[in-house]
């Protein structure tokens, strides 16, 4: 008859031969790297996606959110009838139209969003020393809207923003709620260097254009400048605009 013996195991069995907080360290760094990669795919990908999303939908977007005044003030009028003067120097594409709404509010700022809305506030308008700075503005947004900036914008946030609830199993579906929502997709774009460098260059040649130069342009930079109070600016690396500096100088390359 058979004898049969359960042979003692050794120890070291299914451990592994380093140590165990280097693998977690690597395992964890290999999820981080991945993610990452994911996270650019999705934020480019998104990017090129959202570009061939056509005017008339962006413009159905956006009238959803944005309602046309009963009765326009005549400041309003009068920004309207320079960006109509400005557009006509950029070659808007078919269909595509500026309609300029003022905000009277101390908020230093103008922005360009969704359906050829371009918002220019009070605050903003009291700083600038004259039309031929204004025009800056004003051509520096309309060609953000030209270049499809707004939609491309729009459309990396709200994926990075449900990309992040997926990842934390919904923790943000309160940030993802607030990015769909009608505000933040109208007032909370951000453009980067290369899209806002884009802006300037059109803007400039929009100016020209209109006026025959370029004198008083900078004059808009000079402005942030002293709205900076001689604080200095972030990095180059850390900032979403160009420099103020580096603005200035390709202004005076025109000259």
């Amino acid at each position: 008859m058979a004898q049969f013996e359960n042979p003692r195991l050794p120890e070291d069995v299914n451990v592994s031969a380093g140590s165990p907080l280097k693998d977690f360290l690597g395992l964890t760094f290999s999820i981080v790297v991945i993610a990452l990669l994911g996270a650019l795919v999705l934020y480019v990908g998104a990017g090129l996606i959202a570009r061939r999303v056509s005017f008339e939908t962006e413009l159905g977007l956006a009238e959803r959110f944005i309602k046309p005044k009963a009765e326009q003030p005549a400041i309003e009028l009068s920004l309207q009838a320079l960006a109509d003067r400005l557009a006509a120097h950029m070659n808007l594409p078919p269909g595509m139209r500026i309609h300029v709404h003022y905000q009277d509010t101390p908020m230093v700022n103008a922005l360009a969003t969704l359906g050829g809305n371009v918002f220019m506030y009070r605050g903003l308008l009291e700083k600038i020393p004259h039309e031929n700075a204004l025009a800056m503005v004003m051509a520096h947004e309309i060609a953000h809207i030209i270049n499809r900036d707004p939609i491309v914008g729009a459309g990396r946030g709200v994926a990075m923003t449900l990309a992040l609830s997926a990842i934390t199993g919904g923790a943000t579906d309160r940030a993802a709620g607030t990015m769909l929502s009608g505000t933040a997709l109208l007032t909370g774009l951000t453009f980067n260097r290369e899209q806002e460098t884009r802006a300037d260059e059109m803007a400039l040649g929009a100016v020209v254009k209109e006026y025959g130069s370029i004198a008083g342009a900078s004059d808009l930079f000079h402005v942030f400048e002293k709205l900076r109070g001689g604080r200095g600016e972030p990095p180059k690396i850390l900032a979403t605009h160009p420099l103020t500096a580096d603005r200035i100088a390709r202004i005076r390359l025109w000259r």
